[in-house]
């Protein structure tokens, strides 16, 4: 009863925040770098919102199922926490801890709390013991600077920035790695089936929460208000972030149910291939379109955009060579990730 009190109440400071959510990204200052590329607004604002709605869905669906078919506390933690990052996916909160100052301590306890929530799960999933140990010390530092952020303005998000976005990832990527260890050094069989499908979920939104909140950070320009630029970004990180946040939600459900688990092997397969390979063809892409036009640039003095369409075709013709090299690398590497550990003589 109590996991659904707490989702009761943040759903009362997000449905607050939905007016100003809507008329925020309707208003937005994309609708300038829109027109620059001779599109209109509103449909693509309208677009997003459903976007955004149909991924805080997919994460209140998540919860009620947890919260009716979970077992014990770590179910509650569980749903709880899924509600919670539910309702601080899109920016509805931001936006309304941004227009209305009397709300401001209600969005930072729901954004922080889920927080919270988000790492003690990933910490103690599924068994409820920290593995390792020491990540419990991890968790009780961290929470406790988000509970002191809510009293203390100076060590909020908005006063360090960029530097915070840091921290907070790497906080997270150490949570990863505990789960990681979990599972290939203490977790049973059926503790691994479910590990698999955190461990999926997080493979597919840790790159994305990379580009929605680190991209900045590195290129300044995404940034500038009304731009061509601007635009386009934030296009990508909102359908990027909010559909992979969407099946994440989804596959954490599937997770944290003992009973009917899918055969998650196949998915994760394919996700880090399909991953690693774009990775390395954008890489490719770029790194040879911009040697060959410097070279062209050196002899004729101008960029030739026919150079581009080459080295497209070189690329996509290297696509199949590369697949089957990283599938092969990735199949070892599963292999050995799949072996259980070995457990000590008695």
């Amino acid at each position: 009863m109590g996991g659904w009190v707490v989702v009761a109440l943040a759903a009362i400071v997000f449905l607050r925040a939905v007016p100003f959510w809507v008329t925020g990204l309707l208003g937005s200052s994309d609708a300038a770098g829109a027109a620059a590329v001779g599109l209109p607004w509103t449909p693509v604002a309208v677009l997003l919102l459903a976007i955004g709605a149909v991924a805080v869905a997919a994460y209140l669906f998540a919860a009620g199922l947890v919260l009716w078919r979970g077992e014990g506390w770590q179910a509650t933690l569980m749903g709880v926490a899924l509600a919670l990052v539910g309702f601080g996916l899109t920016d509805a909160l931001a936006d309304l801890r941004t227009a209305d100052a009397d709300w401001k301590v209600a969005v930072l306890a729901v954004g922080n709390a889920a927080n919270a929530l988000a790492l003690g799960v990933l910490l103690t999933f599924p068994t409820g013991r920290f593995v390792p140990r020491w990540t419990k010390t991890l968790l009780i530092a961290w929470s406790l600077y988000l509970a002191l952020m809510i009293l203390i303005p100076p060590l909020n998000w908005d006063a360090l920035d960029g530097a915070l976005i840091v921290v907070e990832m790497s906080i997270f990527a150490l949570g990863v790695g505990a789960q990681w260890f979990r599972h290939v050094s203490v977790s049973t069989t059926s503790e691994r089936r479910q590990t698999k499908w955190i461990l999926w979920a997080l493979l597919i939104t840790f790159p994305a929460a990379l580009v929605r909140d680190v991209a900045p950070l590195l290129w300044p320009q995404l940034t500038a208000t009304g731009t061509p630029e601007r635009f386009a970004f934030d296009i990508a990180r909102t359908v990027y972030w909010d559909g992979t946040a969407a099946l994440a939600a989804i596959a954490i459900a599937l997770g944290s149910i003992r009973h009917h688990l899918l055969d998650v092997d196949v998915v994760i397969n394919r996700t880090i291939v399909t991953t690693i390979v774009a990775a390395l063809i954008a890489g490719l892409f770029a790194g040879t379109a911009a040697l060959v036009n410097r070279v062209i640039l050196e002899i004729t003095g101008q960029r030739s955009e026919l150079a581009y369409v080459a080295v497209a075709f070189a690329v996509a013709a290297a696509i199949a060579p590369i697949r089957r090299i990283v599938q092969r690398h990735v199949d070892r590497a599963l292999r050995a990730f799949n072996e259980p550990a070995p457990r000590p003589a008695t």
